[in-house]
């Protein structure tokens, strides 16, 4: 036992015997662990600042024979910082304080000393640089002025600073290795080469010191929250000179915000704006009483001021509520564009409301009585840190056309846009923070400002100075020619040459405009046919030509996707493929699922080979240079196969003997690189490379372990053709080969960011759980803060860019293959897409003449040209040359060296666990602990086992737990029969995925007929952490023609796909007791006739069910026709004797009939309110005039007029089979059309399962 005085070790043991708990102070000096003892003034203090027992700890642990806790930290963890205080957790679970904030500076704690001892600070420099770019083709030098290069791109690198230096003594120490740096690059003709690559050299400017940026890596994360919210409550605000910033609320602040206060913003603001009356709240005496009390209210033991007066520091929020609430004036504090704190007074007649919006270390209030009063309604919120990732949103942002713009002046109008230079955009920023106007930077990327948003005094606008980029001129030509070539409105809107390129191809990848179909096709279509409907099999008194895959989805107009339908079922197929389709810009973009994405997506590329290889001999003659003509460009230009375009349904497959469009390669038989090229490693390669190194013996089957076969395959030629197009229009602009290269640079990268920049005069303001530089804003008053936030999508060019890189390597086979012809070449280098080699002054002519021979039309027959034996696998291409052969080139020699390297990829197995459904109780017991743990599955069963009963429970016990909710179903008459909020898939993804997001859990009803882009877009929302718990019946009938841009997939992709094993989390539920009716017996039958061959369950049916005399209640058809002949027959019977009206008009798909009270309709045409797509209506009044109408399923009413009703309704006596599926039908139901040629099993026991009993269920 450690040695205690006698009072303490007492005391010690009477507070063990009263069980005294110990407590934790974090805050100030006194923090530690401490336990109160009976009779004495001061607690025991049981830790030490260090983490360590004190005696008295040791003492009380041993005494109590518990284990102390572990008051130790993780040394690895970020310090949080909340107001001026950064702590870190220890392990107890309390927090103590490492730094603390004032007076400008950080200051550590003894704790915050030893948590930094060994910690570096990242900084991070950009220097101020000219580029130089020599031309590949011309030799002609280019530059690019004043642009500014990281110093990760130079030998200098990232610098790693002490972080226990002071922020002042840590850019002290930045700038001298700087200044080291420098001085220690040799000059070259007066210039100094901070550093080069295969492109550029960046030169370093003669006025670097003046436009050196340092920034710092901030590490620590800054509260939010409810913590944040304390923290800003006791902040003390004192800023001397107000910024007018880019607020949302800006122009509702009163001028007194404004004026220069000696830093008594608050106190100043509230004597001029507080009124009660014509009278002010306070006298300056009064309001410093009542501060003054406030102080001590709220701060006599815990002082945020550490000792000094509140009139020096300023006034906090806290007090200036208490002042508030002494007076009953109503106060509203605004942050972050949050409301986060508020005083409302019961009564305050004749009393100003007072809001105030709080930006660093200032108050601005506001005298705007319309904005007070939509703070008086809002909730109040605590501001949350921003995520480092952000999922992707499909809308894009409205821009403004160049042309619009104005030229840069002096006084800027709210609501404009003006153009300026980078030079002229600095100045700007420059001479706006000296007046006090902060704008609102928008970031090109990590370096550089891309438009500053001006705020104009008293507007809500701001004006907008947008730096155009490069060659802006070019773009505004391109944007000319492209609108006269296309006769289309194309106008510039100031992007970049890389986004209008993009922009222009998008356009050309639209579908064509609609074109007339010769008589002559559609003859030969309708004989086809038989002078049938391709659906129904109906004759075809009229008829509608229709796309089996829809232009929009990418079909064409061939005669192979254009076939002949009836108007009825013309119209359902529109309909349903409205519902299933969503809009996508580019049909070559790829989009995966999350286990593609990764697994291919973000895999290792091919890497572009730049390597010295051997050292310049005299003696072997000059040096001669082979490179690729254009190897980027002529790389899409001259692909010989179809491109592949990948679906989230498309799973990675283990190879079976047959090669995908990708395939994963473990190794191969070679050791030396050059010998294996265009082999560069484990890793994805494409088709054509892996027929080369087969053809070459480079590798052998058992070297492929994976296969990636896309859905669809587009025509290389569709993208070829419109790539010819923009490269002849920019070549009239000015330029031929930059745009369309900055082009492939975009396709080429792998994961997208955002840079946001935010000036504020409290860097730890800015609320953002990732990376964030800090750096002086122009005044060096405020800071800089630039976060970067990646852009997360499942969408993905890298299936196509991929093809080129490949391409590349292949090139570099074929010119070391050729080279070797001529005896054993000096190789001395390999740069991208060329060679620098020696063979020799006798050989130059002839391998000059061997290279110029190769066109695109017989590279092809490279091989067999000095192999006679060897085959041919590629197809004959244009007469365009592919090499460019340079003697007494000069011998460039970049550095680098090759390397091979093999590795497995490793795709788990999945598989479904399903769990079959045993007596009662199997919801709670069984499928509601598992999704209430956070796990999702799929829940199965033919139908009337109850599906939607248990969708509905799971609805309301996620949501009674707080979760957000989504219920969707891919078609009207689903989402309706759920109800619950349902929507349709189409809505949803519309709402949530292509113009917003959605975080929670998404009910899927009948999943299985879900489309791949429906799938797609669901996929996409997972990216927010979005749980799929998906309902259904795999047997009922399919989606109707499912596709990929343009090309057909499976009916049952999405169910066999890996895709649906992740959403559900390889778990499937069962249902299997029968709740729809009584008779379990009929239910086996249908669900034994589903497994039935066609014909054995038509005549099954027919002799187990035959028709009943008199008309059923309803009828379930195959045919369009069919289904009109009986309305109309049924309308006919029941109108006898009834008092009618006539019904008339419409359209191609409408008849004719006499309405009368009690008529039922179904609803279609969904464009009018009220009315919803196969919603069940019946007539409850009619006139010549009006018809009124009631939802049979909801209950609602609504009025149509007359003239209307044949637009929006039609009669409901009879539906087709698909617009049955999912309802439960009350009544007779009868099926027709049995003998159609299209019935199928599936068409028997979807219409069975409609019935609730045998005997309600008849077969014509």
């Amino acid at each position: 036992m450690p040695r205690l005085p006698p009072a303490t070790q007492e005391a010690l043991d009477q507070a063990i015997s009263e069980g005294a708990q110990p407590f934790s102070i974090v805050r100030g000096d006194g923090q530690g662990l401490y336990v109160r003892a009976p009779g004495l003034r001061r607690a025991i203090k049981l830790f030490r600042r260090s983490g360590t027992l004190s005696p008295a700890g040791e003492y009380f642990f041993k005494k109590r024979a518990t284990a102390p806790p572990d008051r130790t930290y993780d040394g690895a963890q970020a310090p949080l910082i909340a107001g001026a205080k950064e702590t870190i957790a220890l392990r107890d679970g309390s927090r103590a304080a490492t730094r603390t904030f004032h007076r400008g500076e950080w200051r550590f704690t003894a704790l915050g000393r030893r948590f930094y001892a060994d910690k570096r600070t990242t900084w991070l420099v950009y220097f101020p640089t000219d580029i130089r770019y020599t031309h590949t083709d011309t030799g002609k030098v280019y530059f690019q002025r004043d642009q500014l290069v990281e110093s990760t791109a130079t030998p200098l690198g990232a610098l790693s600073i002490p972080s226990t230096l002071s922020r002042a003594e840590q850019e002290a120490e930045v700038r001298r290795r700087v200044q080291e740096f420098v001085a220690g690059l040799v000059p070259d003709e007066g210039e100094i080469v901070l550093a080069s690559d295969y492109y550029h050299d960046y030169l370093l400017r003669k006025d670097w010191e003046d436009k050196l940026e340092v920034r710092v890596e901030e590490v620590s994360r800054n509260a939010d929250g409810q913590l944040a919210v304390d923290a800003l409550a006791r902040r003390p605000l004192q800023a001397g000179r107000p910024w007018l910033y880019a607020d949302r609320s800006q122009h509702a602040m009163a001028d007194a915000a404004f004026e220069e206060t000696d830093g008594k913003c608050v106190a100043h603001q509230l004597l001029q704006l507080a009124r009660r009356g014509d009278q002010p709240v306070w006298t300056a005496e009064a309001l410093d009483e009542a501060l003054q009390r406030a102080w001590e209210k709220l701060y006599k033991d815990d002082d945020p001021y550490e000792g000094e007066s509140w009139r020096d520091l300023g006034v906090t929020a806290a007090m200036a509520i208490e002042v508030c609430r002494e007076q009953a004036v109503p106060l509203y504090i605004v942050w972050k564009d949050k409301q986060i704190s508020r005083f409302t007074p019961e009564r305050c007649h004749h009393t100003t409301a007072m809001a105030m919006v709080v930006e660093g270390t200032h108050a601005y209030f506001l005298d705007d009585a319309k904005t007070k009063e939509i703070l008086a309604r809002e909730d109040l919120a605590a501001p949350r840190a921003r995520p480092s990732k952000r999922v992707a949103i499909e809308k894009k942002r409205a821009r403004v056309p160049e042309a619009s713009w104005r030229d840069l002046s002096e006084e800027l109008v709210a609501g404009e846009t003006y153009r300026a230079t980078p030079q002229q955009l600095h100045e700007l920023r420059a001479k706006l923070h000296s007046e006090g106007v902060v704008p609102k930077v928008r970031m090109a990327n990590a370096k550089h400002m891309a438009a500053l948003d001006v705020p104009i005094r008293r507007q809500k606008d701001t004006a907008q100075v947008v730096m155009l980029p490069d060659k802006a001129d070019q773009c505004r030509r391109f944007a000319e020619l492209f609108a006269a070539d296309r006769g289309v409105a194309f106008p510039y809107m100031g992007e970049s040459r890389e986004a209008l390129t993009q922009r222009a191809l998008e356009h050309l990848l639209k579908p064509p405009p609609r074109r007339a179909i010769a008589q002559e096709a559609i003859a030969s279509i309708l004989a086809r046919q038989g002078n049938k409907c391709a659906v129904c099999s109906d004759p075809l008194r009229a008829y509608e030509i229709d796309h089996c895959v829809a232009r929009s989805a990418g079909g064409g107009d061939d005669l192979e996707n254009l076939r002949a339908c009836c108007p009825g079922c013309h119209v359902h197929k529109s309909a349903l493929e409205s519902g299933a389709s969503v809009a996508d810009d580019n049909p070559l973009r790829s989009r995966f699922n999350r286990e593609t994405y990764q697994a291919f997506h973000l895999s290792r590329k091919p890497p572009q080979i730049v390597a010295n290889l051997g050292e310049y001999d005299p003696s072997r003659g000059p040096v001669v240079n082979i490179d690729v003509m254009r190897c980027r460009f002529n790389g899409f230009m001259q692909l010989l196969r179809d491109i592949p375009v990948f679906s989230p349904l498309d799973d990675i497959q283990a190879f079976s003997g047959r090669l995908g469009d990708y395939n994963w390669l473990t190794g191969c038989r070679v050791d030396c690189p050059l010998r294996a090229l265009p082999f560069w490693g484990a890793g994805w390669h494409g088709r054509a490379s892996c027929e080369f190194l087969l053809d070459h013996g480079i590798i052998t089957s058992g070297d492929i372990q994976w296969v990636f076969t896309a859905s669809a395959h587009i025509p290389a030629a569709f993208l070829q053709e419109r790539l010819a197009i923009l490269e002849g229009l920019w070549r009239e602009a000015g330029d031929a080969k930059g745009p369309l290269n900055a082009l492939f640079g975009l396709w080429a990268k792998i994961r997208t960011f955002r840079y946001e920049c935010h000036t504020t005069e409290q860097a730890t303001d800015v609320l953002f759980d990732g990376k964030r530089l800090v750096r002086k804003a122009p005044d060096g008053m405020l800071h800089d803060v630039i976060t970067e936030t990646e852009i997360l999508s499942y969408a993905s060019m890298r299936p196509l860019h991929q093809l080129t890189l490949e391409q590349e390597r292949m090139h570099l086979a074929r010119i070391l293959f050729v080279l070797r012809q001529f005896g054993r070449p000096r190789l001395l280098s390999i740069q991208v897409d060329g060679v620098f080699a020696q063979v020799g002054a006798r050989l130059v002519p002839k391998v000059k003449e061997a290279f110029e021979a190769i066109t695109y039309a017989n590279i092809g027959d490279l091989r067999r040209r000095w192999l006679p034996l060897a085959p041919a696998r590629e197809l004959p291409g244009t007469d365009q040359p592919v090499y460019r052969v340079t003697t007494n080139a000069a011998l460039q020699l970049p550095g680098g060296e090759l390397s091979i390297s093999t590795a497995a990829l490793d795709i788990p197995p999945l598989a479904w666990r399903s769990v079959y459904e045993a007596g009662d109780g199997f919801y709670e017991g069984v499928i509601r602990p598992h999704i209430m743990s956070g796990k999702s599955a799929r829940i199965e069963g033919p139908p009337g086992m109850g599906k939607s009963w248990v969708l509905k429970r799971v609805k309301h016990d996620l949501e009674a737990a707080g979760e957000q909710v989504a219920v969707i179903a891919p078609y009207h008459v689903a989402a309706r029969q759920l109800g619950c909020g349902a929507r349709t898939c189409h809505s949803f993804v519309h709402r949530f995925v292509m113009a917003g997001s959605f975080r929670g859990t998404v009910l899927l009803d009948e999943y299985f007929v879900v489309s791949p882009e429906i799938a797609s877009a669901l996929e996409h929302c997972t990216l927010h952490g979005t749980r799929i718990i998906c309902f259904g019946d795999s047997l009922q009938l399919p989606t109707i023609k499912p596709s990929w841009r343009g090309r057909p997939v499976s009916e049952t992709a999405l169910h066999d796909s890996r895709m649906l094993k992740l959403w559900c989390d390889c778990t499937d539920f069962r249902l299997t007791t029968y709740r729809r009716g009584t008779d379990r017996a009929f239910a086996d039958w249908f669900i034994a006739v589903r497994q039935m061959p066609a014909p054995d369950a038509v005549a099954e049916a027919r002799r187990r069910f035959p028709p009943k005399p008199g008309h059923a209640r309803w009828n379930l058809t195959m045919s369009h026709f069919r289904r009109r002949q009986i309305n109309e027959s049924i309308q006919a019977l029941l109108a006898r004797g009834q008092c009618t009206i006539r019904v008339t008009g419409g359209d191609a798909e409408s008849q004719d009939y006499d309405c009368f009270v009690g008529t039922r309709l179904i609803g279609c045409n969904s464009i009018r309110p009220g009315i919803t797509n196969g919603a069940l209506l019946t007539v409850t009044a009619v006139s010549s005039v009006e018809c009124s109408l009631r939802d049979d399923e909801t209950g609602e009413r609504t009025t149509l007029p007359l003239k209307c009703l044949n637009r929006h309704t039609r009669l409901g006596h009879a539906m087709t089979l698909p617009a049955a599926q999912g309802r439960t039908l009350e009544g007779r139901v009868r099926l027709w059309d049995i003998e159609s040629a299209h019935v199928t099993p599936a068409h028997i026991y979807v219409a069975a399962s409609r019935a609730t009993a045998p005997e309600l269920f008849e077969v014509m």
